[in-house]
């Protein structure tokens, strides 16, 4: 039981946020999602370790838990290149970015894949094998740590969602259940836009042009 402990720790919380892809594609996948702001939505993914057959990786996966999980940035581009892998997710503002297409987005099992490959390039998987990811927070979570990293009371949370002050410190509860203490760092960590603000403010200044971005990118 130890070792499932290990495997669920939330050294494997990845925090997708993805901008720019189209509505169907995101729905398509099925899994719970926050709309941060226009455009730019945020999961919380875990691979499902469930459904592995053997010791994975155990000695990386029991490691000392990281205080904050892992974000991978996505920016939607259908000319991206299909086979992007690890190696090509440079760091911008501290977590990685890198572009995706229709096709990454197209099945929960090509979804999967690209992220685990992306969050966890040390995770080695047998050959044709995938591991689907499962969403750690609910859409009704992501929604009211998203008015707790407003700055947001409890109360204020409530009288604006319309429920109760203690159905708000259940979720919270909830959250903190998963993902550990809520701290400011955590709740910058889940709703700050600063690497696609980055990524973006090169393009416009021309530190990233159009002809080398998949390249700085790559």
């Amino acid at each position: 039981m130890r070792e499932r402990d290990n495997l669920t720790s939330e050294k494997n919380v990845l925090i997708v946020k993805l901008l720019g892809a189209p509505t169907h594609l995101i729905n398509g996948l099925s899994l719970p999602f926050f709309n941060m702001i226009d455009n730019v939505v945020v999961f919380t993914l875990r691979p499902n370790f469930d459904l592995i057959r053997r010791k994975a990786s155990s000695q990386y996966l029991g490691e000392t838990r990281m205080l904050v999980p892992l974000v991978l940035n996505l920016v939607f581009d259908p000319a991206a290149n299909d086979q992007i892998t690890a190696e090509w997710a440079p760091i911008i503002a501290g977590t990685q970015m890198a572009h995706c297409n229709a096709r990454h987005l197209g099945s929960i099992e090509e979804f999967s894949t690209f992220i685990v490959t992306l969050g966890l390039p040390e995770l080695r998987l047998p050959e044709n094998f995938w591991m689907p990811v499962q969403s750690i927070l609910t859409v009704r979570e992501l929604e009211i740590l998203s008015l707790v990293y407003q700055g947001l009371s409890s109360k204020k949370i409530a009288e604006y969602l319309g429920i109760s002050n203690r159905t708000i410190e259940l979720h919270r509860q909830n959250c903190s259940a998963k993902l550990f203490q809520i701290t400011p760092i955590l709740l910058e960590t889940l709703y700050s836009t600063k690497a696609l603000e980055t990524y973006y403010w090169g393009i416009l200044n021309g530190k990233i042009t159009d002809a080398a971005q998949h390249e700085s990118l790559a």
